[in-house]
């Protein structure tokens, strides 16, 4: 799928940012392949964190991994 328009190429792309990407199990844009994946760290979903565990939402951006990622008198 190529939902996005890169007017420098006249070329549609699968992304151009990771607005462009809404699939969840797929949240951050690859610039060099404009492609979308799955997160591979926290910093690619800020605020969010990147869920690295080995569960059915491996590679989503998600509010929480532990409790530590959560505000006071909060938990995950």
């Amino acid at each position: 799928m190529t939902p996005a328009c890169d007017d420098a190429t006249n070329t549609c792309v699968g992304c151009l940012t990771n607005a462009d990407c809404t699939i969840p199990s797929t949240p951050v844009c690859d610039t060099k392949t404009r492609t979308c994946r799955a997160c591979q760290a926290d910093a690619e979903c800020a605020p969010s964190v990147c869920d690295l565990a080995s569960d059915p939402q491996q590679g989503q951006c998600v509010q929480c991994n532990t409790d530590a990622n959560c505000g006071a008198n909060q938990k995950c």
